[in-house]
C-alpha cells in the first residue's frame, strides 16, 4: 500500500524539477543582459533546490514503474534519462565557475530535459499525444450495414478512442490491455471484466457506470469519456455474447441501435442532397390535386419544394394522377402507400428528377417496375414493405444516392439476402423481423380471467 502511494506521487512531483531547471535557463539567458551579479548568486541554491526535486521525481518514478503498468522500453527510457538530469544537476552546481563547460552542460541539460518530458507524457498520455490530429478527425472505420463486424469496425474503434492509453501494450493499468479482443477477454488483475451476454453484471460496464469521481471509474477523471450512445453500443456489443467476428446484421439491430451505428463515424453519416434552387409552383395545379383528396405539403417557403400524399386516394385515375407531372421537379416526397395503379404511377414517378423520399408499401408495386426508378439520381430512402418484391427485382436498383430500403413483408428471401449485399455496400437493407427479449427489469402484471 506505501508503495502504492509513493508511486502515485511521481506525477505530481514530476512537474517541480521541469518547473524550477526552466526558471534556471531563463535566468542564465537573462544575466547576459542584466543582474549577473543577483543571478550567480541565486543559481546555486536553484541547482540544489533542483537537484533535490530530480532525485525526488526519480525515485518515485522508480517506485511507479515497478507496477509493471507501462511499456519496458519506454519507461526505461524515460527514467534511464531522469537520471541523468540529476546528475547534470550535479555536473551544473559544480562547474559552475567555468563558463564554456557550464554552456555546454546547460544546452544538453535542456535536450534532456526535452526528451525526458516527452516520454513521460508519452507514458502518462500516450505515444501520439503531441499529434496536431484531433480525435473527430481521425480516419474511422466505415460502416456497412451488412457486413461490418461489430467488435472491430463499432466497438474496438471506441476503446482505442477512450480506453486504449491507459490499457496498451505501452501501458497497462490494473494489468488490463484493450487493445485486441484477446486482451479484453482475459481481463486484467481482477480476473475477466466481461461477463459474454450480461452487460449488467460485466466489471467493464459497472466501472464504466460508477460516479465519473469514482476513483475506480473507467475512463478516469480527465481522461475523454464515453458518452451515452458509445455506451450502449459496448452494452449492446456485450449483451449480444460479446463475439469477436459477427457482423451488424447478423445480430439484427433494433430501432434503438439502428441510428447510433448509422450515425458511428463520419463517412457513415448520410451526406445531404443538394437539391438546385427552384421557383414556385402553380397554385392552381395544386388546388386542383387537393380536389381529388392528394395531400400537398410545402416543405418550406424558402425551396417551394412539396410531398405528396397519395394514401387516401381510394379512385384516382390515369388522367388525375398525369396532374402530378407540372410538379415533377418540385416534388421531394412522395408517399403512394396501398396504392393500386402502381403501372400508371412509376411512369410519372420516373419523372420526379429531385425525388429523395419514397414510400410504396404495401401497393401493387413488383419486380417489373423497380428499373424504371434508376434514373431517380437523388432518391434516399425507398420503402418496399409488404409489397411482392423479391431478391431478383431488388437486384434491379442501382440509384447512386440510395441509403436506405425497407423490405418488411416482401417476398424477399431473408436467408438468400446475403448474396446480394455487396450491390449495397453502403445501402441499409431493413428485412425487419425483430424481436425484443424481456428484460428483467421490465415490469409485468398478472390480469385475472375476470378483468
Amino acid at each position: 500500500m506505501i508503495q502504492e502511494i509513493f508511486g502515485k506521487i511521481h506525477p505530481l512531483v514530476v512537474h517541480l524539477p521541469i518547473g524550477i531547471l526552466v526558471l534556471a535557463m531563463i535566468l542564465k539567458m537573462y544575466s547576459g543582459y542584466r543582474y549577473q551579479q543577483e543571478i550567480k548568486t541565486l543559481m546555486p541554491l536553484l541547482l540544489k533546490i533542483a537537484f533535490a526535486a530530480c532525485l525526488f521525481a526519480s525515485i518515485t518514478g522508480f517506485v511507479l514503474h515497478l507496477s509493471g503498468e507501462y511499456d519496458d522500453t519506454l519507461v526505461h527510457n524515460h527514467m534511464y534519462l531522469g537520471i541523468g538530469l540529476t546528475i547534470m544537476v550535479v555536473g551544473l552546481y559544480f562547474t559552475f565557475q567555468h563558463q564554456r563547460l557550464q554552456n555546454v552542460l546547460w544546452v544538453t541539460t535542456a535536450i534532456i530535459l526535452t526528451i525526458t518530458g516527452h516520454l513521460g507524457g508519452s507514458l502518462t498520455h500516450g505515444e501520439h499525444y503531441l499529434s496536431l490530429t484531433k480525435h473527430e478527425d481521425i480516419q474511422k472505420p466505415k460502416i456497412d450495414m451488412n457486413h461490418s463486424v461489430v467488435f472491430s469496425d463499432v466497438i474496438q474503434p471506441i476503446l482505442q478512442e477512450k480506453c486504449v492509453s491507459c490499457h496498451s501494450d505501452k501501458k497497462q493499468k490494473g494489468d488490463l490491455r484493450l487493445d485486441s479482443y484477446d486482451h479484453i477477454i482475459k481481463g486484467g488483475e481482477n480476473g475477466a471484466i466481461i461477463l459474454k451476454g450480461n452487460s449488467a453484471e460485466s466489471t467493464m460496464m459497472k466501472k464504466i457506470h460508477l460516479p465519473e469521481s469514482d476513483e475506480e471509474h473507467m475512463p478516469p477523471k480527465g481522461k475523454p469519456q464515453l458518452n451515452n450512445d458509445e455506451i450502449k453500443l459496448i452494452v449492446w456489443w456485450i449483451d449480444n455474447s460479446a463475439d469477436k467476428d459477427k457482423t451488424i446484421a447478423s445480430l439484427s439491430p433494433g430501432p434503438d441501435i439502428k441510428p447510433l451505428l448509422l450515425g458511428l463515424s463520419q463517412q457513415t453519416s448520410p451526406k445531404e442532397v443538394q437539391l438546385p434552387k427552384i421557383g414556385q409552383a402553380d397554385p392552381k395545379v395544386i388546388e386542383a390535386l387537393k380536389k381529388y383528396g392528394i395531400i400537398v405539403h410545402t416543405v418550406s417557403q424558402v425551396d417551394n419544394y412539396l410531398t405528396i400524399d397519395l394514401t387516401y386516394c381510394k379512385d384516382l385515375t390515369q388522367s388525375q394522377l398525369n396532374e402530378l407531372l407540372p410538379l415533377k421537379s418540385h416534388i421531394i416526397g412522395l408517399k403512394a402507400t396501398s396504392c393500386q395503379l402502381i403501372d400508371e404511377l412509376i411512369p410519372i414517378v420516373s419523372q420526379m428528377d429531385n425525388l429523395t423520399t419514397l414510400f410504396l408499401d404495401h401497393s401493387n408495386i413488383s419486380d417489373t417496375h423497380l428499373s424504371p426508378l434508376n434514373v431517380l439520381k437523388r432518391l434516399e430512402f425507398i420503402n418496399l414493405a409488404h409489397t411482392s418484391v423479391t431478391n431478383a427485382g431488388l437486384k434491379q436498383l442501382k440509384i447512386p444516392s440510395l441509403q436506405k430500403v425497407y423490405l418488411y413483408g416482401s417476398k424477399i428471401d431473408k436467408n438468400s439476402l446475403s448474396n446480394i449485399y455487396d450491390q449495397f455496400p453502403t445501402v441499409y437493407l431493413d428485412s425487419g423481423g425483430y424481436v425484443v427479449p424481456i428484460l428483467v427489469s421490465d415490469t409485468t402484471e398478472a390480469i385475472s380471467p375476470d378483468k
